[in-house]
């Protein structure tokens, strides 16, 4: 076995440059200990760990029910809007992409993450993970019923606005090393025009907007009963002119 442990190394103070403002130099007032140093050498994986082959996908990454439904993961239903959130994964010429690993994960309905990144100022559902997982068809379809998200606002003083409710979206091609990360929003949200990640997107796709807004889908929709949801729906473009925005 491999020992992990960190060893402590003292490393002098950084010094001071003469041309550093005064108000900048309580930046090098903190010596710059080096404690995260491992003992042990990197362990390297093979290409086999990472490089699939067309199937292994779904050999390697568990992809069930369970995982594209993320109000049936705990004990009881999560609190909030239930949503249906499909479409399909093609390519810039329209041609599906099967097999491609999409994960996803969101804040829940009153706009909590579960994550120790989270500033807890909002409570946690003890019924919502808010993760989940789909592979592609070979139609290049895609199905998630969650909890829609909701709007929410950076920590308390940090001056961050409103963020409309969104889901982050991560897409995995045959090699699990090829990950692409984006967004999406959900048509008829107000704060969706002033967002900073949409307009961070518009600097650099023509189509930010559309390519990350999802669309009500009344034919997915369904109405009345306890599986009753609204239904959305989203194309994920891999490439060419209308490429959905990607990596932030």
């Amino acid at each position: 076995e491999r020992n992990c442990q960190m060893t402590q190394t003292t490393v002098k103070p950084l010094k001071v440059p003469k041309s550093m403002p005064d108000e900048a130099r309580h930046l090098y007032d903190v010596p710059n200990p080096v404690n995260r140093i491992p003992k042990e050498d990197r362990i390297r994986f093979p290409d086999s760990a990472t490089r699939p082959t067309n199937d292994a996908v779904l050999k390697k990454i568990e992809v069930t029910a369970w995982h594209s439904d993320l109000t049936t993961q705990c004990e009881g239903q999560p609190i909030g809007q239930r949503i249906i959130l499909h479409g399909t994964v093609i390519d810039g010429e329209g041609n599906p992409v099967p097999n491609v690993l999409l994960e996803t994960w969101q804040c829940n309905g009153a706009g909590r993450y579960r994550d120790f990144a989270d500033p807890g100022e909002l409570p946690l559902d003890p019924n919502f993970i808010g993760i989940g997982r789909w592979v592609t068809d070979e139609d290049g379809l895609y199905k998630f019923t969650t909890i829609r998200p909701a709007a929410y606002a950076g920590p308390e003083g940090s001056g961050i606005p409103y963020r409309p409710a969104h889901l982050h979206v991560s897409v995995f091609g045959p090699d699990l090393r090829m990950r692409l990360m984006t967004q999406v929003y959900f048509e008829g949200d107000s704060l969706i025009a002033g967002d900073y990640v949409i307009a961070d997107a518009a600097t650099r796709y023509e189509q930010a907007q559309d390519g990350l807004i999802a669309h009500y889908d009344p034919d997915t929709t369904i109405n009345g009963g306890p599986q009753q949801a609204l239904g959305y729906k989203w194309d994920i473009v891999l490439g060419g002119r209308n490429a959905t925005p990607m990596e932030w």
